[in-house]
């Protein structure tokens, strides 16, 4: 493939992501908003600009699905089929069948470019710069900087009064450089959240919950590179509220909470540091069967010497017990691990103790 054409592609895939994110959102907002029409007629446009894009670059296996797909929603928009949870779903399975097929093409698999139209890959307007380019153009706005002292330090000692005049506005202009470099590296958090909505809504439904996400600060931008390490971890304590936090609609009546639980993903700045969080209004964690599940893991039944919040003890170490792998404090067969390995490599995650004293809240942040 020509160099050409692996920009086309990437331009592709750049774009096709964003669609069916776009798609996985609206559909999300059809799923509790059934006769909005305003959800079908933004995933009926994302379809077919998916369409359109695919069709220009020879994915017929996309093309032909974001067609069907289209065909769906033509019927419901005309009224001959009600938006059912039936039809969601297959929606639903449209999507994730196009984010394979897509997947497929970033990965390098069977759907290969067999030619590029090149009036429809004009409208292809945005370009993500990879993470390495932009480290690059820093390296190299450094390396100006030290060429730029070389230079002056060259005018000064040979007393070229003209040459150190002309070298007088690289400060401002390397410096400028280095500042939409690091711009340009920002992105809001509020692309690293919009994969979530759909992840909590397919876990809630396998497990038979009502749960409703809702996401803040999505507009906060923190550097690629940061966003990048956090997917992971955010995955890991989003399934354990949902999994381990919410209960059950009945379980919920019964302590008179309403059958809809709530899970809360924020971001927030405080002075330099952008805090993230996870917070759910389920049950919470007990300590003491934190500890219980510990002293099996170990064979040490009674776990002496592992603190519990105000007690006697260390809390670090109960800290610890909860990073630890291979426990759960779910009952049922099949539930989601607490293993938070991933999440602990993969960033400090530090759980804020004085929640365990309302055992009603979770809440875990990232700083």
């Amino acid at each position: 493939m020509s160099e050409r054409a692996d920009l086309y592609q990437a331009t592709f895939i750049s774009e096709s992501q964003e669609i069916l994110e776009t798609i996985n959102q609206s559909l999300l907002g059809l799923e509790k908003d059934p006769r909005n029409i305003a959800f079908i007629d933004e995933i009926f446009r994302a379809a077919h600009s998916l369409k359109g894009m695919s069709a220009a670059m020879s994915f017929d296996r996309i093309t032909t699905l974001a067609h069907e797909m289209e065909d769906t929603l033509d019927r419901v928009r005309k009224g001959e089929v009600e938006a059912s949870l039936n039809i969601v779903d297959n929606l639903f399975g449209y999507s994730d069948t196009l984010g394979d097929l897509v997947r497929e093409v970033t990965e390098g698999g069977k759907e290969k470019t067999a030619r590029v139209q090149m009036p429809a890959v004009k409208e292809m307007q945005s370009v993500r710069i990879s993470t390495e380019r932009l480290n690059s153009l820093m390296n190299l706005a450094g390396e100006l900087l030290i060429a730029k002292n070389r230079l002056k330090n060259i005018a000064q000692t040979c007393k070229v009064s003209e040459l150190d005049e002309a070298l007088a506005p690289f400060d401002r202009l390397v410096a400028d450089l280095e500042e939409e470099v690091l711009k340009t590296r920002l992105v809001p958090v509020g692309q690293t959240f919009g994969r979530f909505p759909r992840m909590v809504r397919d876990i809630a439904k396998e497990q038979r919950k009502e749960i409703e996400l809702t996401t803040e600060g999505g507009e906060i931008e923190l550097d690629r590179a940061i966003l990048d390490n956090l997917g992971e971890p955010l995955v890991h304590l989003l399934k354990n509220a949902v999994d381990h936090g919410i209960e059950s609609p009945e379980e919920r009546e019964k302590k008179g909470k309403p059958k809809l639980g709530k899970v809360g993903l924020l971001a927030r700045r405080e002075e330099s540091k952008v805090v993230i969080e996870v917070e759910d209004d389920g049950r919470g964690m007990d300590p003491e069967e934190v500890k219980q599940v510990a002293g099996e893991l170990h064979n040490a039944p009674n776990c002496y010497g592992l603190g519990l919040p105000g007690a006697n003890g260390s809390s670090d170490l109960f800290v610890d017990m909860l990073w630890a792998g291979g426990g759960s404090l779910c009952e049922e067969s099949g539930s989601l691990n607490l293993d938070s390995d991933p999440a602990r490599e993969a960033l400090q995650l530090y759980c804020d103790l004085a929640h365990y004293a309302q055992p009603e809240v979770l809440s875990w942040s990232q700083s």
